[in-house]
């Protein structure tokens, strides 16, 4: 059990993990699914000291993502980068910046 943010009444809650019409507002599961972001997860973290932002609040909720990379060219790297890697990893920067749009 952790405590998430609820979807469908956004408040805090505690639920499994395993249920579906929990993780964040209805709003960023939208968003994601509108950017193609298939691996991502909310957290809610008062319970934590986080730092202070610019107005001295401590973060509550944190977001994380990943968009994966294509597993054939990351095991052709033999020795270092090479221009396959370049061009995925140009690839996926490149979503991540549409996506910040």
């Amino acid at each position: 059990m952790l405590n998430l943010i609820c979807r469908k009444c956004l408040r805090n809650t505690r639920c499994e993990l395993s249920d579906p019409s929990i993780i964040a507002p209805i709003w960023l599961t939208e968003w994601m699914e509108a950017h193609e972001i298939t691996q991502w997860g909310a957290a809610e973290l008062r319970d934590f000291f986080t730092p202070r932002d610019e107005t001295g609040q401590r973060f509550p909720y944190a977001l994380s993502w990943a968009i994966p990379m294509n597993p054939q060219i990351m095991a052709s790297i033999q020795n270092g980068p090479n221009q396959a890697y370049a061009d995925e990893y140009a690839r996926v920067n490149s979503h991540i910046h549409v996506g910040h749009q």
